[in-house]
């Protein structure tokens, strides 16, 4: 594939792969993927389709997302989990963190949640690109003006380097959907 797309992080793996594959789809790009969801675009949750883009969710436990060759990876966050496997807690899992963001090439990109000092110390020295987003407007990108419906479903406005980008409106709830989608966007502007 020309371009594999690694979704990681401790959560939102699912849901971020499944944004970026249908962001994929309906810019007429005919992704393949491999994601923990069934996706009704899709039929399912693994498509080989197109050969340009890959979007894979790329897991950290027993650091099965090492074995994952991409140019693009995104970090929702770095949380402890699978403690069965970390047995060193957060610092052995950010030590599997930056070693899934120095598999990027040197012209790959890595997008990570800039709200988190855990996240930010996992992609501190990679070789290539790092943008950030969060909620944050101290990040690459951010949203903002944030309105929720009566059922949580959210739209805002979303800024790249403090220029306004563009607007966007959810059919999921919740701000952890702000963050995930935000993730995407930007994945689809590289």
């Amino acid at each position: 594939f020309d371009k594999t797309i690694a979704v990681s992080g401790t959560h939102g793996k699912t849901t971020t792969s499944s944004m970026v594959a249908c962001l994929l789809q309906h810019a007429e790009l005919r992704p393949s993927l491999s994601i923990g969801g069934k996706l009704d675009e899709f039929g399912g949750n693994a498509v080989i389709d197109g050969k340009d883009f890959f979007v894979v969710e790329a897991c950290e436990y027993v650091d099965s997302f090492l074995t994952t060759s991409h140019s693009i990876g995104i970090i929702t966050n770095v949380e402890e989990d699978h403690l069965d496997y970390f047995k060193d807690g957060i610092k052995q899992i950010k030590e599997s963190f930056t070693k899934f963001g120095n598999i990027l090439p040197d012209d790959g990109l890595m997008i990570a949640y800039g709200d988190s000092q855990d996240v930010l110390d996992v992609v501190t020295d990679l070789a290539c690109p790092v943008v950030t987003y969060g909620l944050n407007k101290t990040n690459d990108w951010y949203p903002d003006n944030i309105v929720y419906d009566k059922v949580g479903k959210p739209s805002f406005d979303v800024y790249k380097k403090g220029q306004f980008y563009g607007h966007y409106q959810l059919i999921i709830p919740g701000q952890h959907n702000v963050l995930n989608a935000l993730s995407a966007i930007i994945c689809g502007d590289f």
